[in-house]
């Protein structure tokens, strides 16, 4: 029976090291599990706060003040446009009730499309008057080129409407200072040189030129988009480094995405620079109960997605990403939310969410004293937990990965096990043939 269970033993040791040479190394203990599809449940509920704030048009409503029963819907354009790409980052190719979200969203956003000429050049915004927010159509685009670059295809992106929107940006690009922040389509003369730029529409402008490049992949880099990296190659302002350092490391991740070589290196320059200051602007910041830290959550995961494609992702830092997540689950909302709030003479009372459906899902934030529920803030958060869920599916490509991964380690055990039991049988002695030995 010995060596019928030496030579199992030796069986299974073949076959296991036949899988384990056929298939990608994992370096991961069981301790690691715990970041598998760790913020599903917040995911879901961001995307069914979205459905519930979208109006029958496509468009949402901004922000809800949850304990005052308050709706605000002044300077929405912009934000509706991110969620565009929040929602473009989210989809999976598969969730109809996604994708039909995304259809009403384009729909919504080609009926305030307005189209004028300039110098000989077509051009459209998208706005509900004769002025537009350069950023709307920034956004916008963003999201729309996420979706032919993951999913081609399945949307109407390669048509006029798009093409105009990219020719409209490029024609009111600056290369000494960048994106201004408004069009005004009843200008006859548009003096770029003097003008002034916007931050954010500048970043977001850096963001369409590079999915361009990606989802058409361009082998040469625009003009457009030699000079919004020169514009970069500089120390980012403090406003910048608050504001839109979450652009700029997406950016730097679907720049190496797209692959260029002379792009790359200079990108990869360029990140290490901002890297260092978002990390002096932050360093020793302790999350508290009144923070969302949305975006620095978003660029941190941008970040590390970038990491894990160059093959030198921290696994202490993915715990730390997965930290500040968790203390972001904190701030969405429930429909069994409550809050404490104090009256003129100082009484306190327990107060409940006036319309669940309008706050369920969405991640608050503080204005003063005041509790808000924008819809912009719950894409960014939402947009972080996705690529956490990304880096996570990159460490396990699929779950059939994932399940041989853990049958390879369960075989390990019980062959540890049958050799442990084999150590503790008792040692059998030889038998002794005793002999008779004659006395003379």
């Amino acid at each position: 029976m010995s060596h019928l269970h030496k030579i199992w033993k030796m069986f299974i040791l073949c076959i296991l090291c036949g899988r384990l040479l056929a298939q990608t190394t994992l370096d991961f203990t069981h301790e690691d599990m715990v970041l598998v599809h760790l913020f599903q449940e917040e995911i879901d509920k961001s995307l069914l706060f979205l459905k519930n704030r979208q109006r029958a048009n496509g468009s949402y409503i901004y922000d809800y003040v949850p304990f005052a029963n308050r709706q605000i819907t002044t300077g929405v354009l912009v934000r509706q446009a991110g969620i565009m790409l929040g929602l473009a980052m989210a989809y999976d190719g598969k969730d109809e009730s996604i994708k039909q979200g995304l259809i009403k969203t384009m729909s919504y956003f080609r009926s305030l499309s307005t189209t004028y000429t300039l110098r000989d050049t077509n051009l459209r915004i998208l706005a509900d008057s004769h002025e537009a927010y350069t950023g709307t159509i920034c956004l916008y685009l963003a999201g729309a080129l996420w979706l032919e670059w993951k999913h081609p295809g399945q949307f109407a992106i390669r048509d006029q409407f798009h093409l105009d929107l990219l020719n409209t940006l490029n024609f009111y690009f600056n290369f000494r200072n960048g994106l201004p922040d408004l069009i005004n389509t009843k200008e006859t003369y548009v003096e770029k040189i003097n003008r002034d730029a916007e931050v954010y529409a500048t970043a977001q402008y850096f963001l369409v030129q590079t999915l361009y490049h990606l989802t058409f992949q361009r082998p040469h880099p625009h003009p457009a988009l030699d000079e919004l990296v020169s514009l970069y190659e500089r120390d980012l302002t403090p406003f910048e480094v608050i504001h839109i350092y979450h652009w700029m490391t997406l950016i730097y991740y679907l720049q190496v995405e797209w692959g260029n070589p002379t792009m790359k290196r200079r990108i990869l320059d360029m990140r290490d620079r901002h890297l260092a200051q978002f990390r002096a602007r932050h360093h020793g910041q302790v999350p508290n109960a009144k923070n969302n830290t949305c975006s620095i959550a978003e660029a941190q995961a941008y970040d590390l997605l970038l990491k894990q494609k160059e093959g030198i992702l921290n696994r202490q830092e993915l715990y730390s990403l997965t930290a500040h997540l968790r203390h972001l689950k904190n701030f969405q909302l429930t429909e069994n939310s409550q809050r404490k709030t104090k009256d003129k003479s100082g009484k306190e009372s327990i107060v409940a969410i006036t319309d669940p459906k309008l706050a369920s899902g969405g991640f608050y934030h503080y204005i003063g004293e005041e509790m808000h529920s924008r819809v912009d803030i719950t894409r960014h958060c939402l947009s972080a937990f996705v690529t956490h869920r990304q880096i996570v599916d990159n460490i396990f490509m699929d779950t059939r990965t994932l399940n041989a991964y853990l049958r390879r380690q369960e075989i390990l055990e019980a062959v540890a096990e049958m050799n442990r039991q084999e150590l503790e049988k008792p040692v059998k002695m030889h038998r002794v043939q005793i002999k008779e030995v004659q006395m003379y």
